[in-house]
C-alpha cells in the first residue's frame, strides 16, 4: 500500500526550486522536498495519504530535527499532516574568530554562549549546498483492526545564501563592544 506525500502549504521557499521539486498543492516526487536557504525562515506543511488505508497517524520525527534548527507538530485538525518550520541556523559550519575578554581569541560558530567584546574574522563555508535528511515514523490504518507501523525519509538540498549570513554577521558584530 503506498503512501504518498503533498506539501499542502509552505513558506519561504525560493522562487526557482530545483528542477523536479515539488510546490504547494504537488505530490512529493522521489520523497524530494523544494530546496531552500539556510538562514531564511520556512514552513511547510507536509500530508501523509493512502487511497488504501483509512487513516494515518502517530506521526513521529527523527529528533535531528530541533538542532538544526526546525521544528515539527502535528497539524489541530488532523492527524495525517506534520507541520515543520523555522529556520536552518549555521548548518554550514561557518565559524568566526572571536577576541575573548581577557584578551584571547577563539574560533567559535556563530551561536555561541561565550563573553567575547569583538569579531577579528568571519570564515565563511567552503561548501555552498548541502543535503538534509527528515525521517518520520507513522501507522498507517488500513482498518479498525488492521494497521501497520511504515518508515520514510525525504532529502532536501540547502543552499548556502550569502546574503543571509552577511546579515546575520553584521547583527553579530553590533552585539560586540569594540
Amino acid at each position: 500500500m503506498p503512501v504518498t506525500y503533498t506539501i499542502t502549504t509552505s513558506t519561504g521557499f525560493p522562487i526557482e526550486s530545483p528542477p523536479g521539486s515539488p510546490i504547494s498543492g504537488d505530490l512529493v516526487p522521489s520523497n524530494l522536498l523544494p530546496g531552500i536557504y539556510g538562514g531564511v525562515p520556512i514552513s511547510f506543511n507536509l500530508k501523509f495519504s493512502s487511497d488504501e488505508a483509512e487513516s494515518i497517524s502517530n506521526i513521529v520525527a527523527n529528533s535531528s530535527l530541533t538542532s538544526i534548527g526546525l521544528n515539527f507538530q502535528i497539524a489541530s485538525t488532523t492527524t495525517d499532516t506534520v507541520i515543520i518550520s523555522g529556520t536552518l541556523t549555521n548548518i554550514f559550519g561557518e565559524t568566526f574568530r572571536f577576541l575573548m575578554r581577557d584578551s584571547t581569541e577563539k574560533l567559535l560558530p556563530v551561536n555561541n554562549s561565550e563573553d567575547w567584546v569583538a569579531i577579528i574574522k568571519w570564515s565563511p563555508p567552503n561548501i555552498y549546498v548541502k543535503e538534509i535528511n527528515y525521517t518520520f515514523t507513522y501507522t498507517v490504518n488500513v482498518s479498525e483492526s488492521v494497521s501497520y507501523i511504515s518508515t520514510t525519509s525525504f532529502a532536501q538540498e540547502v543552499f548556502y545564501g550569502f546574503q543571509q549570513s552577511l546579515t546575520s554577521f553584521k547583527t553579530l558584530v553590533n552585539q560586540g563592544e569594540i
